[in-house]
């Protein structure tokens, strides 16, 4: 196997006084082989826009989030995953192929799923306890759009996402493809969608805090901060035998003091008004800052006292930062 040389740190989060993780990303090549003794999640029945649960067989830590089991949810891509079957709330996401795929044998004159499938989704646990591997793989998936358009599926492509116990390490392997009509199956981008993000807001559409994503070259692309989904797309189709690999790490931040951390906000969430009270009450708020989820400040308050106006401010997940002698903090508003 041959690593390229490229390994890029991308530090998530928007303000962190505390322990934030974040993920270093290295591509290399190898062989892909399909899935041996997989379980197959849609068992020979056609598929779009697919709804499964995966168990992981382990505990595996993404971002600040453990869970047992994966969801893959019908968010219109095919291989979009998160943590919950309810799809609402701020739940993590993992974008492992952003492009509308589609079981190769979907036949649009029918209304329902069909027997027949030609696109195999499967899941497999290997290894010992301790350092296992779960692996999912999209076999052999054609695209919505080129075949709905010519009614034959011609393009095609082959993914897995691998879990690794343990390490809490992701990889994508990628494996054969034949994609002729890039604008048609990409639909109109220039290319697959490739993003990991710690908490995204399914209830109104909108990331809660920054995440990265993977844009330009498919055989050495760069890495960046993602503060909207799906905005920056690869540039042409990923190769057979390509690796993509993200490293978790744990990067330290300051500490703060107890006071700070034990800053609180009431009512949360808030229509109009909010107070915040500190731990040790004696000491007092210099400034207040109110963040959006790009950010940005929408609002600050001078020698803030008593209650915060913010019936101004549209509907969401917003960021109060809290300056005092001792330090400052963030911690999250949901504006009704």
């Amino acid at each position: 196997m041959k690593i390229n040389n490229l390994i890029i740190t991308a530090l998530l989060g928007l303000a962190l006084h505390a322990q934030s993780q974040s993920y270093n990303f290295s591509v290399s090549t190898g062989s892909y082989s399909d899935l041996l003794g997989s379980t197959s999640l849609n068992s020979g029945m056609t598929w779009d826009d697919p709804q499964f649960t995966i168990p992981l067989g382990f505990n595996f830590q993404y971002f600040n989030t453990t869970l047992d089991q994966i969801f893959i949810e019908d968010f219109g891509l095919g291989a979009e995953l998160t943590t919950d079957t309810s799809e609402s709330g701020v739940l993590p996401i993992l974008i492992a192929y952003g492009a509308d795929i589609i079981d190769r044998g979907y036949d649009f004159n029918v209304s329902a799923p069909t027997t027949g499938s030609l696109s195999n989704i499967s899941y497999v646990l290997e290894g010992v306890s301790g350092s296992r591997i779960l692996k999912i793989e999209w076999n052999n998936v054609g695209f919505y759009s080129e075949l709905e358009e010519d009614r034959i599926s011609s393009d095609f492509t082959n993914f897995q996402l691998w879990f690794y116990e343990g390490t809490n390490d992701l990889e994508i392997h990628f494996g054969p493809n034949s994609i002729t009509q890039p604008v048609l199956s990409f639909d109109g981008e220039t290319g697959a969608y490739i993003g990991l993000f710690s908490a995204y807001d399914f209830t109104n559409s909108i990331l809660v805090e920054n995440g990265i994503e993977l844009s330009g070259d498919p055989s050495s692309p760069d890495v960046l901060s993602a503060s909207t989904v799906m905005t920056n797309f690869l540039n042409g189709v990923i190769p057979n035998g390509t690796i993509y690999k993200f490293t978790r790490s744990t990067v330290g931040v300051t500490a703060i003091s107890k006071e700070v951390e034990e800053v609180s906000i009431y009512p949360n969430p808030s229509a109009d008004y909010f107070s915040i009270t500190l731990g040790h009450k004696e000491r007092n708020i210099q400034s207040v800052v109110i963040l959006n989820s790009n950010g940005q400040t929408v609002k600050a308050f001078s020698n803030p006292a008593g209650i915060m106006n913010i019936s101004d401010l549209t509907s969401g997940i917003y960021f109060v930062q809290v300056d005092t002698k001792s330090g400052s903090t963030t911690t999250k508003l949901i504006k009704k």
